[in-house]
């Protein structure tokens, strides 16, 4: 930025200090802490960067898709960002389009396979992710995309559908990015370990403060060795696509609650039948 000269003093320039922009979700947006916990908060305060946060919870590909094609704040914050996260996906597989828990299709997971639910509800998500992405960089062209892997408690009542969750996102993540081949993948469910029940709010869906902390270590570090590695310094737009969210971690959470009411009104019916007898 070139600041107004003034007679006798010669025009200098004014180093504009990097903007980290948050879109998508309840795990960027920071559901449940405080503003100063969140992990985009830590890491652009620990770097000396600005912080902007416009993600919101619940946000499907299709809310941040509208947001980034008719909300000015979110395209001027796209077009001003150095760095911008997002927190994206995982909504779209728990919910319906109007934004309700899916039970009906949740329940169809647990048998860990593929099916025409699933697949049109990739197909929905992915379509939405690309026009996302083609609209970051037509407002801001100089974008490295680095993908936060899915993070999936396996405890406590999550525990019982884990895997199943985890193979729907697997799916919804290898689809999402099959056609983006700038992807720098920071694998957050390697570094979120099932004995770490202090890292998710008692809900076993959003992070705690401490898993925030955690969460902002992986991406300072995978961000500084991207830096060592390729020597770029300067302020690339960097976009961080979280896919995962909280809704993720939602929907993991109501498909075990689900699951385990079926199972206990089997077993009522079992000892009613007992009693019968």
């Amino acid at each position: 930025m070139m600041c107004t000269p003034i007679i006798g003093i010669e025009p200098f320039e004014v180093e504009k200090p990097t903007l980290l922009v948050m879109l998508g979700d309840s795990i960027a947006a920071g559901y449940g802490v405080q503003r100063s916990q969140r992990y985009g908060y830590i890491v652009a305060d620990r770097m000396g960067w600005e912080y902007w946060n416009y993600a919101v919870s619940g946000s499907q590909t299709s809310g941040l898709l509208d947001k980034l094609l008719n909300s000015y704040p979110t395209q001027n914050a796209v077009r001003n960002a150095d760095i911008i996260h997002i927190s994206i996906g995982g909504n779209d597989l728990v919910l319906t389009p109007e934004g309700s828990i899916d039970l009906l299709f949740l329940t169809t997971l647990l048998g860990m396979q593929a099916t025409p639910q699933l697949d049109a509800k990739i197909a929905v998500a992915v379509n939405n992710f690309n026009q996302s992405i083609s609209k970051i960089r037509e407002l801001n062209p100089n974008a490295l995309i680095t993908v936060l892997k899915n993070i999936i408690p396996s405890f406590g009542p999550l525990g019982v559908v884990h895997n199943a969750a985890a193979f729907a996102i697997d799916r919804l993540t290898a689809a999402m990015f099959a056609s983006h081949t700038d992807l720098l993948i920071i694998n957050g469910r390697a570094h979120f370990l099932a004995s770490d029940t202090d890292y998710f709010l008692p809900d076993f869906i959003h992070l705690s403060p401490l898993g925030h902390s955690h969460l902002a270590k992986i991406f300072y570090d995978t961000y500084n060795e991207f830096i060592s590695q390729t020597g770029n310094t300067d302020n690339t737009l960097l976009v961080v696509l979280s896919v995962i969210g909280a809704s993720v971690l939602f929907g993991t959470l109501w498909i075990g609650f689900y699951f385990l009411k079926i199972r206990n009104r089997m077993n009522q019916l079992a000892i009613k039948k007992d009693s019968n007898l």
